[in-house]
């Protein structure tokens, strides 16, 4: 192992905290932290005058991501578990985050607007654009569990997508 943290998408809803446990299952036997990502941003087209509108939203995200925390620490007590919270969209931050990191894990669908689709945006996003590992933990239990998606070299994305296979915790790592 190169020591390299597992890293989570966490926004507090169902499917963020079966990704958060699923990232904390992985990380366990790997000896490596586990670092709990959340994003905030203001959520309206207009840009706030008021600073401390801002430090409220700022401050809810801070919340989130402490919840994100406790639960980790609760599904894997004794693991080193560390919170991270940025200012930005969910797929620009896990991206960035995910430079000192050796696998992403993110759920299948967040707490944005549209229950009904399978799939969020930030769950299409990350895979196509991280240049590591990335598992994205369906919202509900299914048959096969977690896919995990492996970048291949962006010189042969134009002619392959990268492929999928499915992962479990502490299993077909890279």
């Amino acid at each position: 192992m190169d020591g390299r943290a597992v890293l989570v998408g966490f926004d507090a809803s169902p499917a963020a905290e079966r990704a958060l446990r699923w990232a904390a299952a992985e990380a366990t036997p790997r000896g490596v932290p586990l670092l709990v990502c959340h994003a905030w941003t203001w959520p309206y087209p207009l840009t706030p005058h008021d600073e401390d509108a801002l430090k409220i939203v700022q401050s809810m995200g801070a919340l989130a991501v402490d919840d994100g925390v406790r639960l980790a620490r609760q599904a894997a007590p004794g693991l080193d578990v560390r919170p991270l919270l940025v200012k930005g969209t969910p797929p620009g931050a896990l991206l960035e985050a995910s430079a000192d990191a050796a696998l992403i894990v993110i759920g299948a669908r967040g707490a944005g607007g549209f229950d009904k689709l399978p799939i969020g945006s930030t769950a299409l996003h990350v895979p196509a654009h991280a240049d590591r590992p990335v598992i994205v933990v369906p919202a509900h239990e299914q048959r096969g569990g977690a896919k995990r998606i492996v970048p291949q070299d962006p010189a042969r994305r134009g002619h392959q997508g990268g492929a999928a296979r499915g992962a479990g915790p502490g299993r077909g790592r890279p």
